[in-house]
């Protein structure tokens, strides 16, 4: 009996965080899946329509979107920028759990692809942001947990999150330091730079990764 006991007390302890990690772990498999989905996206457009740096980025985001990924996603449902597809408060969390962006905004389409991950877009004219919830509609809706942010660059392009020498899809904040990107996705962080931080580790979770 005291065998069990201990057992149980050891169960109940580290099931916890086995769970967690396996949904870490998951949810970081769905974005490698987006990103590759993505990537094959952009280049069949650029087959279709020529090089990205020709394309119309005067578009509103609906419009990029159904024009240069939509035809290529396979998307089981566009949303463009109506109601779905996304969660019902459009909320995005930080990790300190202070909200950041709301998706409900006209400013982003939306769609769902096939395993049933949400992917919304904006176009910033010079350069498009695409938002990835690697678990559809559920919980919790924050940057490096289950929302991942790449960014789509006709040409090179530096600001405080980028600092790439050509063309492509990045994960958000590829370019910067490893110190800067350890230092955003930490626990009580901001978390949008953790793409960047999981990508520059060769998709290896680090241990410090904040976990769900």
């Amino acid at each position: 009996m005291v065998t069990l006991g201990i057992i149980g007390v050891v169960a109940a302890l580290t099931l916890p965080s086995l769970i967690s990690h396996n949904k870490t772990v998951e949810s970081v498999e769905r974005l490698k899946k987006a990103y590759s989905v993505l990537n094959q996206a952009y280049k069949m457009a650029e087959l279709h329509y020529g090089e990205i740096e020709n394309w119309d980025w005067n578009l509103s985001s609906k419009d990029f979107f159904n024009k240069y990924f939509i035809p290529y996603l396979n998307a089981v449902k566009n949303c463009e920028n109506n109601e779905g597809c996304w969660s019902d408060d459009g909320v995005i969390y930080l990790l300190n759990g202070n909200p950041s962006e709301i998706i409900k905004s006209n400013q982003y389409a939306k769609a769902e692809i096939a395993d049933g991950t949400f992917i919304a877009i904006t176009n910033q004219q010079e350069h498009a942001h695409f938002y990835v919830d690697t678990n559809g509609s559920r919980r919790p809706n924050t940057n490096g947990k289950d929302i991942f942010i790449i960014t789509l660059t006709p040409k090179a392009f530096i600001d405080y999150a980028h600092k790439v020498d050509h063309k492509g899809l990045w994960m958000f904040g590829t370019g910067l330091s490893e110190n800067q990107l350890k230092a955003n996705c930490k626990a009580g962080g901001n978390g949008a730079f953790c793409p960047a931080y999981l990508y520059s580790n060769s998709w290896i979770i680090p241990k410090d990764y904040p976990r769900y």
